[in-house]
């Protein structure tokens, strides 16, 4: 993580539960998942896409409610 990053955070309950994202160039570099469990696959794919994103955009993308 680079402290330059634009930071965005997604909180379900308030520094309980919840997603941070970090954005550079228009792309999350990194997330910090925050007592939202088995995310991390989820997590990872949306570092992967190359396509530019807003904070806004990230809202309720993370966690993922799996299917059952």
């Amino acid at each position: 993580m680079d402290a330059r990053y634009e930071s965005h955070a997604d909180w379900k309950e308030p520094f309980r539960e919840g997603v941070v994202y970090y954005l550079a160039e228009g792309r999350v570099r990194g997330v910090l998942l925050w007592n939202t469990w088995d995310q991390a696959d989820h997590a990872r794919r949306l570092i992967e896409e190359s396509k530019p994103v807003t904070g806004k955009d990230l809202d309720g993308r993370l966690p993922v409610a799996e299917a059952s």
